[in-house]
């Protein structure tokens, strides 16, 4: 009897891929997996294997589990989606997802009401910052992600030991949309004198939205390119890739994402060994680039923030001119987090 797992039964959300039972959907998965090699991406597995051939996928079929097949079939059919944006000229880029695809891995069938929703709740417990936050969600995914990016619940509260400007929360196996949670002193009128080691006066909307930025490729890398495959979230190779995408869109081109890897490196005035050879010693380095000069991992980490205090770039956070309408333009949101949210 087998034990692969069988709570997914609405096999019909993939019918487009011809899929109307489990056995259909393995062979779905040979199939349009030789016709999309990158789906290697969305199936699950240890790490992304870009290119299979046909022995590889069937092999995959035959043993993945019913929550992995799920994953490999909505990153078909969110590749197909893709595919047709590319080839229609008349789809403007930016142009929302229809729901039916963008959520299509996940265990939600019914998501017409899911951003009407989150943004009520949102506007009610947080009033302006809550606004505020979907209202840049939107902005970043629109212009920064093609509006690819699955709806998030996005709320204000402490994160752990208060050290996190925010976090996100996502479900190795897509069974949900991720969760943010953002810092209520990102915008100001913080308790501390110096929070974060940042100047209270440079926090604000601005340093908020760099958060959300910051926030935003998690879910990206987490649901747009299969999970990170690296040590970390951050050292990773899908970070770093949508890091450099990312750093000349907002401006910020002078700077170069890289991986942080322990090297040996000679030890300074050690004597040579018994065997002649020069001493060395392990040591962690970043291949991060500023301004063609070596750069410390955290730039990297804590992208973008980081990169723009490094550059200088204070008056950015200090004039909190945002390109898009937002509730905090109306003004101060309070001194203390009682008055904000």
């Amino acid at each position: 009897m087998s034990t692969k797992p069988t709570a997914i039964t609405d096999w019909g959300r993939y019918s487009e891929l011809g899929v109307t039972d489990e056995g259909s959907a393995r062979s779905a998965i040979v199939a349009w997996g030789l016709a999309h090699r990158a789906m290697a991406l969305y199936a699950g597995g240890p790490e992304p294997v870009i290119r299979r051939g046909k022995k590889q996928w069937q092999a995959f079929a035959a043993e993945a589990t019913v929550p992995e097949l799920r994953r490999a079939l909505g990153g078909i059919l969110f590749e197909n989606h893709l595919q047709a944006r590319r080839s229609d000229q008349t789809t403007p880029i930016g142009a929302p997802i229809a729901p039916v695809v963008r959520y299509s891995s996940l265990a939600v069938t019914d998501t017409s009401g899911l951003e009407a929703a989150t943004k009520l709740v949102a506007a009610t417990y947080y009033r302006r910052p809550g606004e505020f936050a979907y209202q840049a969600w939107e902005f970043v995914n629109a212009t920064y992600f093609g509006a690819e990016l699955p709806w998030p619940l996005i709320t204000w509260g402490l994160t752990a030991h208060g050290g996190c400007l925010g976090y996100t929360a996502s479900a190795a196996d897509r069974s949900r949309p991720p969760r943010i949670q953002l810092h209520p002193s990102l915008l100001g009128g913080t308790e501390k004198e110096n929070p974060w080691g940042i100047s209270p006066g440079m926090l604000g909307a601005a340093f908020a939205f760099d958060t959300i930025v910051h926030e935003a490729i998690h879910v990206s890398v987490d649901y747009r390119l299969g999970g990170a495959t690296g040590e970390s979230s951050h050292n990773c190779a899908e970070w770093i890739a949508e890091v450099n995408r990312l750093a000349p869109l907002l401006g910020l081109v002078l700077f170069q994402a890289g991986s942080n890897r322990v090297r040996r490196v000679a030890v300074p005035d050690a004597p040579l060994t018994k065997r002649g050879k020069v001493q060395t010693k392990p040591v962690r380095q970043s291949d991060a680039t500023l301004n063609g000069r070596p750069a410390g991992f955290d730039l990297v980490a804590r992208f973008p923030r980081a990169v723009r205090l490094t550059l200088g770039q204070r008056d950015y956070y200090r004039r909190n001119a945002l390109p898009f309408e937002h509730a905090l333009q109306a003004g101060d949101v309070g001194t203390k987090a009682a008055e904000r949210f």
